[in-house]
């Protein structure tokens, strides 16, 4: 073969090579600004404890193409854990856990906030983490990427204070989230061992987050308490049981992570079945296993090959919904009450009749989808005719 030959060759080769390695999926790290989270007094977690900014990486697919739409992972880390922590190679890996996946996955810190607006002695002041994600982060997400609108494109997954988070975001957000994914979830929050454990893990007060255990803050953040927000929802639950699998690397203290995955397993299974009592499409996956990355990487391979997208009802005509928010959304409307609720609001549509019952509610505004209006005193009954 001649040198001329030889050299047409090698450039055919790296044509053919070169669109592959540009096709990979490629890691970006975006700033998300936010006026309801200050870095400069949020707690956050030992990886990065004083970050200069709220930060979120983005993993983009293979062959990504900005003018395509896509599905949207909305996957968040545990305490002490940081934006970054599901890409780095001994922790989440994600770019090998997720292989194949086409979808967009956004991983955003969540600090030390429990995914939650603090109870800060009822003035439920910030760190206001649930606004930050709910109504800051998701819209700007869709701002800057094609991300497809239906909720079956919507799912959610997290481990421990992140599975906590991936269960509480899919009952706050039910129109949104279509799947969630919590795995070693700290889900079931009134449970006395919880309590007690809390400052002992994750080191934040609980009564600073959700007020004294038993009181309608703590109640209204429980998610097996807020399970039946799931009806028209599917939930993947995984859990280990507490014992180290053999031939499995330990990253963390063994005997300490087997403990809290022993005591998870029972809130889990809690949460799973309250979540089947009230409708949801739920399964229940426990396994040898301790609380530690190798098997959170392995749940979530799990549910990407089962299936993170499946068909859900987008639009339900009858559902419940139940908060202990001043504000947000429950499927087509949004809500608004004067003051904070002092106990659970419970919402419930039937067809086109809206039913708002709860103790001690100030008056509430309401706008449908449909562009209906009205404001009235809890509790109430109305019809939510076309343009009222």
């Amino acid at each position: 073969m001649g040198r001329r030959s030889a050299g047409v060759l090698l450039a055919l080769a790296c044509c053919l090579i070169l669109p592959a390695a540009v096709s990979a999926s490629r890691l970006e790290t975006i700033k998300t600004p936010s006026r309801f989270v200050d870095v400069k007094t949020a707690a956050f977690g030992d990886v990065d404890p004083h970050p200069s900014a709220l930060r979120a990486n983005v993993l983009l697919p293979d062959h990504y193409d900005p003018k395509r739409s896509y599905p949207l992972l909305f996957l968040v880390h545990g305490a002490g854990e940081n934006h970054a922590s599901w890409a780095k190679p001994l922790k989440g890996n994600i770019k090998e856990t997720a292989r194949g996946l086409n979808a967009i996955v956004v991983m955003p810190d969540g600090g030390l906030g429990f995914y939650t607006n603090w109870w800060n002695g009822g003035e439920r002041g910030g760190p206001a983490w649930e606004r930050y994600h709910l109504d800051e982060l998701l819209p700007m997400i869709q701002k800057r990427y094609r991300i497809k609108q239906a909720r079956r494109y919507h799912a959610i997954a997290g481990f421990s204070m992140g599975g906590f988070g991936t269960s509480e975001y899919a009952e706050l957000r039910p129109d949104f989230f279509g799947t969630a994914v919590p795995m070693s979830g700290f889900v079931s929050i009134q449970r006395l061992t919880a309590v007690i454990g809390f400052p002992l893990v994750t080191g934040v007060d609980y009564n600073q987050i959700f007020g004294p255990n038993g009181g309608p803050y703590a109640v209204g953040h429980d998610p097996v308490k807020l399970a039946p927000n799931l009806a028209h929802s599917r939930l993947m639950v995984y859990t280990g049981n507490g014992v180290p699998r053999p031939g499995v690397p330990a990253s963390g203290a063994a005997v300490a992570s087997g403990v809290v995955e022993a005591e998870l397993l029972l809130q889990n299974q809690e949460l799973f079945q309250a979540a089947r009592a009230g409708g949801a499409d739920a399964t229940f996956t426990s396994h040898l296993g301790v609380h530690d990355w190798p098997y959170w990487r392995e749940d979530l391979r799990s549910a990407i090959d089962r299936g993170l997208f499946g068909k859900v009802e987008e639009n339900p005509r009858s559902w419940t919904y139940r908060t202990v928010a001043q504000r947000g959304r429950a499927w087509d409307l949004s809500f608004r009450l004067a003051s904070p609720p002092e106990d659970m609001v419970k919402f419930s549509r039937s067809g086109r009749t809206l039913a708002v019952a709860g103790s001690s509610l100030s008056r509430m505004a309401i706008r449908t989808d449909g562009g209906c209006s009205l404001s009235r005193q809890p509790p109430f009954q109305v019809r939510l005719d076309p343009g009222c």
